[in-house]
């Protein structure tokens, strides 16, 4: 596909606020019903060694990975292997709850349980071995924290839960009933391990932002391990993968994620019937859950409104990459954007505004 589709104003636009952000590169496509019609790339993919972003490039998707776990969530659901209404306990004996939790309020964010920042930091390098969703879970704490069922409180343990509930159920492993489930369907590229990853973007953290700064005592492995060449005012990361996959561990390039995108758009069946994708973007909890998105939070899908017009969105954020996936369902218009930069509430505003200038 040539690099149109978007007209002139709409390129500029998106040329100055990405380097209004100091963004090194960026992938946006503008997804319809029928899939993406148009793309573009800016900027670096690794600054470098001068590689130029293309409409292929890879990013992390981080923990937009999300709806993609809750998309594997119902066709559990459709498939009649899980009540999202009952506790999950005795689906899941060997773990430590202490309160009975439901599989849709996990999915919505309103579980009450409290999160452990070491866990969702955890990674691993291309040749490791890879955890299970199991081994990955046991890093969080599974007690403590509120009631269930009150405000909407994003944390990852839910879908680190969830991970290891879909692998359960599934009969498999989580990212191997996502691949088969979905992204198969889907035609999708899309993988859970950097060495798999085809023009792979070079993950940017400022040299001395808050996001290196966090990083280093939290993540287990060895400083020299995780950062590599300093850039002007960036540093760049070298590959890795997170230890729990089911929030955030999906890499791929926008025509990977863009069929999630478009189905949700799109009024007939597909991966998922209709009817399932339309409960899913359904309010199951209320408050804030994201930086644009206050409106509370479905299945997955976190909900919102801009200039009155309602979107459902879920970003994307962690070391070296940031995104966000969007649809506009009044508009039957959704948004994938990625970027090879920490994600910053400037950087997420930053997709929140591309969205808003190219619905119109």
């Amino acid at each position: 596909m040539p690099q149109n589709g978007f007209d002139p104003a709409s390129l500029g636009a998106i040329e100055r606020a990405l380097r209004k952000a100091k963004v090194p590169s960026a992938v946006v496509a503008r997804v319809v019903g029928s899939g993406i019609e148009a793309i573009a790339s800016f900027g670096y993919a690794d600054l470098s060694q001068r590689r130029a972003a293309t409409q292929s490039t890879a990013y992390h998707l981080y923990s937009a990975t999300k709806l993609f776990t809750a998309s594997a969530l119902m066709v559990l659901y459709e498939g009649g292997r899980v009540d999202l209404d009952a506790d999950v306990r005795p689906l899941l004996p060997e773990l430590p709850f202490d309160r009975a939790v439901t599989a849709r309020q996990l999915a919505s964010h309103s579980s009450g349980l409290p999160d452990t920042v070491r866990a969702f930091v955890a990674i691993h390098f291309p040749g490791d071995i890879r955890p299970s969703t199991g081994e990955a879970l046991r890093r969080y704490r599974l007690g403590g924290g509120k009631a269930p069922g009150g405000a909407a409180e994003y944390r990852n343990v839910n879908y680190a839960i969830l991970g290891e509930l879909i692998a359960r159920l599934g009969g498999t492993t989580y990212e191997d009933f996502v691949r088969r489930s979905l992204l198969d369907p889907w035609l999708s590229d899309a993988t859970f391990e950097t060495e798999l990853a085809s023009e792979l973007a070079t993950g940017y953290v400022r040299r001395f932002g808050i996001t290196r700064l966090l990083c280093r005592p939290l993540l287990e492995k060895r400083p020299r391990d995780v950062f590599g060449e300093r850039v002007g005012s960036l540093l760049s990361l070298r590959p890795f993968d997170l230890d729990t996959a089911a929030i955030g561990g999906l890499i791929g390039g926008a025509f990977d994620f863009a069929p999630l995108v478009a189905e949700f758009i799109s009024g007939s069946d597909g991966v998922l019937q209709a009817d399932t994708r339309a409960s899913m973007l359904q309010t199951a909890s209320t408050g804030a859950a994201g930086i644009a998105s206050t409106g509370g939070v479905g299945i997955g899908w976190k909900h919102g409104y801009s200039s009155d017009c309602e979107f459902w969105n879920h970003e994307g954020g962690g070391p070296g990459f940031c995104s966000e996936l969007r649809i506009y369902p009044e508009g039957q218009v959704g948004f994938v954007i990625l970027i090879n930069r920490s994600q910053t509430r400037a950087l997420s505003w930053v997709c929140h505004d591309l969205c808003e200038q190219l619905r119109r």
